[in-house]
């Protein structure tokens, strides 16, 4: 979408509980007073201090000005049908991993070497 140039003022963020687990929300957006059905959130609390929340909208909602992004997608259109199944598919649940297992696995034994 709009990123850091849309005002966060003009949306309204309704939550509800997914599955009556108090760690994991949903949400639908109202701007301007209006739902927008074509966007779906959820929020997972990761721990007792950090949280996660991953916002599903269509791809004709971002701005891409060079078009860098949305080149990178497999498909840019759907119909109705094809984005609700799309925005109301499950999402998966978010794990902890060590950064190590972030770094590359050549980098490993370097990155290993400086922090010990």
């Amino acid at each position: 979408g709009d990123g850091l140039g849309f005002e966060l003022g003009r949306a309204e963020f309704r939550t509800k509980l997914v599955g009556g687990l108090p760690s994991k929300r949903s949400a639908e957006v109202i701007v301007d007073g209006v739902v927008n059905p074509a966007w779906s959130f959820i929020n997972q609390e990761l721990s007792g201090r950090h949280s996660v929340t991953v916002a599903r909208g269509p791809p004709t909602d971002i701005v891409d000005e060079w078009g860098d992004f949305k080149k990178r997608f497999e498909s840019q259109n759907f119909d109705d049908s094809q984005w609700q199944d799309l925005l109301h598919a499950p999402h998966p649940e978010f794990t902890f991993v060590p950064i190590a297992d972030l770094v590359p696995p050549p980098h490993r034994a370097a990155y290993a070497a400086l922090v010990g």
